[in-house]
């Protein structure tokens, strides 16, 4: 609110969604870029795993593995 910034709270399959396509985009740009299938996996907070299918997601999965829990474990 400080800031005067809009902000929007999405949920977690639209987070899942936006990341699937930016990933899509990044990998379109490589030169090395052929439509096969990818698994994305994001190490921040939570545990996501993305399979992609060239452009299309084909399933992605959150495990409550974030940080503090890996330290517990």
């Amino acid at each position: 609110m400080s800031t005067g910034l809009d902000v929007e709270v999405i949920d977690v399959q639209e987070e899942n969604r936006l990341t699937s396509a930016a990933v899509v985009e990044y990998l379109k740009a490589s030169p090395i870029w052929v439509p096969r299938r990818f698994l994305v996996v994001e190490w921040a907070g939570q545990r996501r795993l993305t399979l992609l299918s060239g452009v299309e997601l084909v399933q992605s999965g959150t495990f409550a593995l974030g940080s503090i829990r890996s330290r517990q474990a």
